[in-house]
This record gives structure tokens, sequence and C-alpha cells, in this order.
């Protein structure tokens, strides 16, 4: 009997002992368990706010680009509206043209972003007498102009001069320029002359300073225009719109945003954006780093196509919260599993049948 029991003895103890490592084995695979569920929650956490990132970034790249088109929009209509104005009523005075365009400058301002503004564009064909005309038309101001001449004063044959722009006060250095002096600007003319449509420049100087200028053909109404000869016989003038590159301001003035806006005046993919110069460029805060989101739109301007590009970073669309977030988790998920794992494993160590009570 007593040799029986001293044989149970060591089965016993070895019994426990295999229970402890046992118990010990399992607190450590719920540890690596707990850390990779942690590990897991970080990325689904991570995921989630560049979501979050993508979808704030979508609703950007949405408003600005609309933000964009309206003011295009805004300004086309105004050239249809100067174009039809004159179709309608071909003897326009200029006193109507500027209190039509002159209420629309004032009750539209915030519309009209960067649209220095809506100027006729006239053929004289006898340099003097057109000049006098205009110098004694006080229908809008009582001294009439009489600072008007017709400039450059260069050996051209033809004159296509800017006899009456709206508003005129910021704009009176253009009154009587020939933009047929310039061969880039003749050009352009001749194009909306011989196509009957609306066409739009490049970034080009216009007297020093930086200008786009969008144009619309007047025709004589009685003439047929169905071919390039026949327009030609049948120009009158042009109504175009002038526009200040420099002058465009889509900032949102309330936020705060981090963001890097260009708008190029032609079509263009993305491998050809390093080769051309922006006609516009607003460079907000885009100091915070990260991966870079990039959105390219086109919108229709006239006879060609402006592109958009808006770049920015995940982390500058989500708030310093939201940013830290996920990572504050995961530091304190694995704390959390550490100390757990320490305060089970000194249970082990100290009292085994007590430490198994504990973790269930």
């Amino acid at each position: 009997m007593e040799t029986q029991i001293k044989t149970q003895q060591p089965d016993e103890s070895l019994q426990k002992q295999f229970l402890h490592y046992r118990d010990y084995i399992l607190v450590v695979v719920v540890l690596l368990i707990s850390l990779t569920g942690n590990f897991w929650f970080w990325q689904l956490a991570q995921a989630s706010v560049v979501r979050t990132a993508n979808s704030v970034f979508d609703l950007t790249v949405l408003n600005k680009t609309e933000a964009i088109r309206d003011t295009v929009v805004g300004g086309i209509t105004l050239l249809e509206e100067g174009k039809s104005l004159y179709e309608t009523i071909p003897q326009l005075s200029r006193k109507e043209f500027n209190t039509y365009f002159q209420n629309e400058f004032v009750t539209e301002a915030d519309k009209y972003t960067g649209i220095r503004g809506v100027m006729r564009i006239d053929f004289p064909t006898k340099k003097d007498e057109y000049i006098a005309s205009v110098k004694n038309d006080k229908s809008v101001s009582n001294t009439g102009f009489p600072y008007f001449e017709v400039f450059p004063a260069n050996a051209v044959t033809e004159y296509a001069v800017i006899s009456n722009i709206v508003p005129i006060t910021p704009n009176k250095e253009l009154m009587g320029y020939n933009l047929y002096a310039d061969p880039y600007y003749a050009t352009l003319l001749q194009k909306a002359r011989d196509s009957g449509e609306e066409v739009v420049s490049d970034k080009h100087i216009l007297l020093n300073k930086p200008a786009i200028l969008v144009v619309a053909p007047l025709y004589d109404t009685a003439k047929q225009k169905s071919t390039i000869e026949q327009r030609r016989s049948a120009i009158l003038g042009f109504v175009a719109l002038l526009v200040d590159p420099e002058e465009m301001d889509f900032i949102s003035k309330n936020t705060e945003e981090h963001y890097a806006l260009k708008i190029y005046d032609r079509k263009l993919e993305a491998q050809e954006l390093a080769s051309h110069e922006p006609i516009y460029e607003e460079l907000e805060d885009t100091t915070v780093s990260g991966t870079p989101l990039t959105s390219i739109a086109r919108i229709p301007v006239a006879d060609r196509e402006w592109t958009i590009v808006i770049t920015t970073t995940h982390q500058a669309q989500i708030t310093p919260f939201q940013r830290y977030l996920p990572t504050a988790l995961f530091v304190a998920g694995t704390v959390f599993s550490l100390l757990l794992f320490a305060y089970i494993s000194s249970l082990l160590l100290k009292d085994p049948e007590r430490s198994q009570k504990e973790a269930k």
C-alpha cells in the first residue's frame, strides 16, 4: 500500500507542473491573440481615417471645381448677353451698354472673381472721325472721353479698337488700344471672326498686365454667315470678356485648408503638367506631410478645356484628433494586453491554483 502511494506522488507533481506550463502557454497564446487583434483593429481604424480623408478631399474637389465652373459660366453668360444685346439692338448706345453691365457687376460682384470687365471692339475705317466721335460721346460722362486716342501709333492698315469697357474707371488705360497691333491678339480675333464661335486666349500680356480674353464676334444680322467669306464680310466687331488670372480668388475665407490648386488653360494629361505653366496658382499651407492626394478635373471654356489640378495629403484632410486616434488606441491596447499578461504571469508563478481561478 505504501509503495503504491509513493509511486502516485511523482505522478501528481508532474501533473501539476504540466498544468502550470499549460496555463502559462495559454496566457501567452491569449496575449498573442490580443496583440494581433489590437493590430488589426488599428489597421481598420487607419483605413477608416483614410476613407474620411478621401471623402473630405472629394468634397473639396467638388466645391472648388464648381466654384471655378460657376465663375466661368457667369463670365460666358455675360459675354453672351453682350452679344445678344447687339444682335437685338444693332445701334445699341454706349450708355445702354454701360448701364446694363454696370448693374451686373455691382449686383453680382462676388460671382465674377477675376473678371475685369466686358468690352466692345470696333473696326474703324476712318480713324480720325472715329476718334472724334468717341471723344464727343457724352452719353456716359458730361465731359465725354477727351483722353481717347487710338494707340499704339504704328503703321498698321487695320484696326480692332477697344471702344468701350465696363467698368470703365479701373480699365481706363485700355480705351483706344488697337488689338491688331499685337500679332497674337490679331490672330485670336481673326479666329473668332472666321469660326463664328466664342474663342478664348492663352494667358497673354495686355498693356503690361497678364490677361485672358474670351471673344465673341458680332455680325450684321442682315447678311449671310454660312461660309468664312460671308462671315468676313458680315463682321461688325466683337464683344470680349477681360479676365485677370492674378485676381482670381477661390480661397475659402472661413476655413483652414491645406491644398494646392492650379489651373491650366488647356486640356492636359497628368504627364504633361510639368511642362506647362498654370494660368492660376493657389498654394495654401501644404506643409502637412503624408500620403499625397491629387485630383485632375476639366471644365469647358469657349473653344477649349481648362485643366484643374488640386493636390493635398490624407493627413491634411482630417483633424489632429482623427489623425492620432488610431495610434493612441493601438498603444493603449498594447499596454493593456502587456499589463494583463504580466499580472496573470505573476499569479501563475506565485500560486498556480489561484491564478487558474483568477483566469476563469
